[in-house]
């Protein structure tokens, strides 16, 4: 029989996660003393899980149950869960099935005989990070659980270093809400935290800082990586996600309102695009914080930059982000918000300056 696809998505505010130190990982362990071979067959980008084919095995010729518990690392707000008969035999079945989170059971036991080949069931999880799946099925039985994220747009993720960063989904793009505060590329490697402005001045590596060299910026801010950080081949994003490219602005921008032209264009562009992407209020931008909606929910706030002679300027004030593409060896595009406009700044400045990183998923 073939393999069926279960599909898992849930909501998480509070996390073991790692939603990815990479990819989701998932913490199997068996409860019921029966037996522990469950395992991932599949793990892909799309956050599709295989468990099984899983088999009961007793002496007693009695149903067996199994118990999965695993902690949900990446989760989305929805998931379909789907449990299929497998192997071969009259007997190959499952019996009946709990879904329960965190100790509540939220999907009752489910009868399923021969004749029901296929188990599915829709699940919305709010604020958890714990799940666990208990099946039970006739001694030789075999039963195959797979799952897949249905929302392409997590409501976390997390970089390697466990920093757990919010998401907003804008047209058909999955950001962050959050800006970049990781000091390692994907593969482990850290980012040198360069403190000396004459230092950074002369860098062509990649690099981070904390805005005036203060963690305490960091919480509310995001860390500034020069523009070689950003272009490393090691990734500074998220596994599965990625500093997005001009394009990918460009998209967010019109999605937003802006014109094709506007777009395309240089210096100040479009209306009130720039307000629906910054936070409201002046508790972090200064006044007036002109046009500021944050419509989009995408959050901007004013982390300032430092310069290419590595001081440090403008927080409260100016947001600016980074992005993938280059125009020539020394200078890379742009993004920038302003307290007192309402529009979206695109231009070119110097690689070795410290701007903020949001990332947009794949």
């Amino acid at each position: 029989m073939k393999r069926s696809v279960f599909v898992f998505v849930a909501f998480v505010f509070v996390v073991v996660l790692a939603c990815e130190r990479s990819n989701p990982v998932y913490d199997l362990s068996d409860e019921t003393g029966s037996q522990s071979t469950i395992s991932i067959l599949q793990n892909t980008s799309e956050g599709t899980i295989v468990f099984g084919p899983q088999e009961f095995k007793s002496d007693t010729g009695k149903p067996v149950t199994e118990e999965v518990e695993f902690t949900i690392e990446n989760p989305a707000n929805e998931f379909k869960l789907i449990l299929e008969n497998g192997g071969e035999g009259k007997n190959s079945q499952v019996t009946s099935c709990f879904v329960i989170l965190n100790g509540d059971t939220i999907v009752y036991p489910i009868d399923v005989d021969k004749e029901t080949e296929k188990l599915e069931m829709d699940v919305s999880l709010l604020e958890t990070n714990l799940l666990t799946v208990r099946v039970a099925g006739k001694p030789g039985s075999y039963v195959n659980i797979t799952i897949t994220e249905l929302n392409d747009c997590p409501c976390t993720v997390i970089d390697i270093d466990g920093n757990v960063y919010q998401t907003v989904k804008i047209g058909d793009q999955c950001w962050m809400a959050e800006n970049l505060k990781v000091t390692h590329y994907s593969n482990g490697d850290s980012i040198p935290n360069v403190i000396n402005d004459s230092e950074w001045s002369n860098l062509s590596t990649g690099a981070y800082c904390n805005y005036n060299n203060d963690e305490n910026n960091v919480t509310s801010y995001g860390r500034l990586y020069n523009w070689f950080a950003v272009d490393d081949s090691r990734n500074i994003a998220p596994a599965g996600w990625h500093v997005p490219s001009d394009a990918e602005w460009k998209e967010l921008e019109m999605y937003l309102g802006m014109s094709q032209s506007d777009a395309d264009g240089s210096y100040y562009r479009g209306t009130d695009e720039g307000g629906k992407l910054k936070e409201t209020g002046t508790t972090h931008w200064i006044s007036p914080n002109t046009g500021a909606t944050n419509e989009s929910g995408f959050s901007a706030l004013p982390g300032g930059y430092r310069g290419d002679d590595g001081s440090y300027s403008y927080i409260g004030c100016f947001e600016y982000f980074w992005f993938i593409s280059e125009t020539n060896s020394t200078e890379a595009w742009y993004r920038e918000l302003l307290y007192n406009y309402s529009e979206i700044y695109r231009g070119m400045v110097y690689k070795v300056d410290g701007y903020s990183i949001r990332c947009v998923k794949n």
